[in-house]
């Protein structure tokens, strides 16, 4: 392994997507101090059937020119995304004391590294400031301001600097039960944060998914930590096409990328008022709507065709949150929430949520079942529970016109 540089060195993570490969890696080539450059790629071994694919993905890598050096740490085995990446990124950064890192479908701009190294040395001993991001959501707030890099409350993982000790810090990280239980006292992190967060910290918490991302934002959200990003982004996500593992096409997160030669990345970083960070956020919480803008009026209609104002709500997630800001003029009186995972613990919009066993003892007449996916589920436990609700929902085939 080469000796600690001058500069910081480039890890990317790669399996079998030989397009996506070739461009992020090409796309840092020729990038400002990629000559002075360590790059270190980590190529997972095949799944039964990919043997091909990964070769042919192995095969480029060694003919990689225009770095430093270039090591390849191939996997005789597949040990999956989390052991070939995050395993391998810790035991490199622990060696070279900082590191960039990417993700296989990050295209950057040519100012990326001077960007990454100016800024990682800037944030080497800050409290706060806990890495250095090359990713810039394409947020209005952003594209008014006069400034050319900014400090943001939300990390992105695709195309990252950090140092050893913030990275430990991230692999040690675990969510607390009291941060997603959306009591009084908690709920104020997804109203300043985001509300979006709820359902991921729910998601990691109860181990659907363990992203890196998400234990940033929790700590952004807990910590008051901040990450520095270029106005506009230095990277590009080109995996929003199908072939991501965690993404369906999309073309909310799609930016420019910043070339233009007088892009200063040594400009002081500009902090978000709290009006500003509001509407940055809320970015993220509309990018998080996976439902066309309609959903809630279809909603609204079908209560209405219920002829009911009083009403309980099954669901506790973002799209309730989207209902009851939509909902707020309308005159309704939500008079419970329920959700089958509901504890002693669990609030939600100021009120305890309820099991279904426990919404069986109030006087309920009326529940809006705010689901996509799990409404027949609902519908039969709560049946099996002897329960006489009159339920008012959409069908599957009604949440058809999502945005892209």
């Amino acid at each position: 392994m080469p000796s600690r540089s001058e500069y910081s060195p480039v890890i990317v993570g790669v399996y079998d997507r030989l397009d996506h490969v070739r461009r992020t890696v090409l796309s840092l080539a020729r990038c400002e101090l990629a000559e002075s450059t360590d790059l270190f790629v980590l190529s997972d071994g095949p799944k039964e059937g990919d043997e091909k694919q990964i070769s042919k993905v192995r095969r480029f890598l060694h003919d990689v020119r225009g770095f430093k050096s270039v090591t390849i740490i191939e996997r005789s085995t597949n040990l999956g995304r989390i052991a070939n990446n995050r395993n391998g990124i810790a035991e490199i950064i622990r060696k070279q004391q900082r590191a960039i890192i990417m993700e296989d479908d990050n295209v950057c701009a040519p100012q990326f590294l001077k960007f990454q190294n100016y800024w990682l040395e800037r944030i080497k001993h800050h409290n706060t400031i806990v890495a250095a991001c090359g990713y810039t959501a394409p947020s209005v707030v952003l594209r008014k301001a006069n400034f050319s890099n900014v400090l943001l409350p939300r990390f992105s993982a695709w195309g990252y600097g950090i140092w050893d000790d913030r990275f430990q810090e991230l692999l040690d990280t675990k969510i607390k039960k009291e941060h997603i239980s959306l009591r009084a006292d908690s709920a104020h992190i997804f109203m300043q944060y985001g509300r979006d967060l709820y359902s991921k910290f729910r998601s990691h918490f109860f181990g659907n998914i363990d992203a890196l991302d998400i234990r940033m934002w929790y700590l952004q959200a807990t910590r008051s930590y901040l990450t520095v990003h270029p106005k506009i982004s230095l990277v590009k996500n080109i995996g929003y096409d199908g072939t991501g593992l965690h993404s369906m096409p999309s073309q909310k997160f799609d930016v420019q990328l910043e070339l233009q030669t007088d892009y200063d990345h040594r400009s002081p970083a500009y902090r978000l008022s709290r009006s500003e960070t509001y509407e940055f956020v809320k970015w993220f919480e509309d990018a998080a709507n996976v439902w066309d803008d309609g959903v809630t009026d279809k909603f609204f209609a079908k209560i209405d065709d219920a002829g009911t104002k009083c009403f309980a709500i099954w669901g506790t997630d973002i799209l309730t949150y989207l209902f009851l800001r939509d909902a707020d003029d309308r005159g309704y009186t939500i008079s419970h929430f329920i959700n089958t995972w509901a504890d002693e613990d669990s609030f939600f919009n100021g009120q305890k949520v309820l099991t279904p066993e426990e919404a069986m003892t109030k006087d309920i007449s009326h529940i809006v079942v705010l689901s996509c996916k799990s409404v027949d589920q609902i519908i039969s436990h709560a049946k099996h529970l002897g329960a006489d609700f009159k339920f008012i929902y959409l069908n599957e085939d009604e949440f058809s016109d999502k945005k892209k």
